[in-house]
């Protein structure tokens, strides 16, 4: 076979194996047990200590089997069988290196960009759980948060059942895995969506004046967020406005200062109140009435 013909066959197999790879990828939104192990490291700050009470309801909780339900930027999300659970993975293979890489040889120009490609990789991942362990301890009811495991204890020492996006069931070790156990909730645009098509003025005022609010409590904490996307990152849980997506926290004491409530409001709100007045035009009024009440409480002590 001459040369030519070899390369055009090595070409056809390698684009075909990288097809395959993408379409499998597609197909189950890049999940894969393997992509749960976080990298080795010293996580003993994000340890959480556990009452036999709290760990026995967790175990409960934990007895049932979770469907896979959504991918984020940040975690896999499954939703327990009783609709009400959600228990989230991390997506480790954006907050590492591939682990063979460690064990192979490598020139020293390559090997020092590995290193500093690691060392990036690490930032990320201390901030996401420096932000969620915020989260756990400041605004634990606000965030929907049952539990979080993030540090080198681990005390919920159990295996859960999941199924894949695909239908392939997985059993996971928590002893040895990271994971969030969070009340399921439901996002906020359609949470107001549903309650316009209803035609309560009120309740939907209520519902704006909820998540402005919610900000104004996370100021109060001293917590900034990068990513304070009303479209993906709140929801409402049983009526009440709730931040799901903890993994963009912060600790700013500036954030406490009531003179700069109204600027926040307006810096973060600004998506939410154009896709507000596109879709719902004649409900604008209860998103004025909302910040106006907004402004007249958030200063009161």
């Amino acid at each position: 076979m001459c040369l030519f013909k070899k390369i055009q066959i090595f070409v056809i197999l390698a684009l075909t194996l990288v097809g395959v790879e993408r379409l499998c990828h597609k197909a189950t939104d890049g999940f894969a047990v393997v992509n749960l192990t976080a990298p080795m490291g010293d996580y003993k700050k994000w340890n959480i200590d556990i009452s036999n009470e709290k760990k026995n309801k967790i175990i409960s909780l934990l007895d049932q089997k979770f469907h896979y339900f959504d991918v984020g930027s940040q975690c896999y999300v499954f939703l327990g069988e009783d609709q009400k659970t959600i228990l989230k993975f991390f997506k480790f293979q954006h907050m590492r290196t591939p682990p063979f890489l460690d064990y192979i040889p490598l020139p020293k120009s390559i090997a020092n960009r590995l290193l500093k490609k690691k060392e990036k990789k690490t930032r990320i991942l201390n901030k996401t759980f420096d932000s969620i362990h915020i989260a756990y301890n400041l605004m634990k009811k606000e965030a929907g948060l049952i539990y979080t495991q993030l540090g080198n204890h681990k005390p919920i020492q159990k295996k859960v059942s999941i199924v894949d996006k695909i239908g392939i069931s997985h059993e996971i070790d928590l002893n040895t895995t990271e994971f969030i156990l969070q009340k399921r909730a439901v996002t906020a645009y359609k949470y107001i969506a549903d309650l316009i098509d209803h035609g309560n003025k009120d309740l939907v005022q209520d519902a704006i004046y909820q998540l402005l609010m919610l900000n104004i409590q996370r100021c109060k904490k001293g917590i900034g967020d990068i990513d304070p996307d009303f479209a993906t990152n709140f929801a409402f849980i049983n009526g009440k406005a709730a931040l799901i997506d903890t993994g963009r926290l912060y600790l700013d004491n500036s954030r406490k200062d009531p003179r700069e409530y109204r600027n926040e409001l307006i810096r973060i709100t600004r998506g939410f109140k154009n896709w507000f007045f596109e879709n719902h035009p004649k409900f604008e009024s209860c998103f004025d009435k909302a910040f106006m009440q907004m402004e007249m409480e958030s200063t009161q002590v």
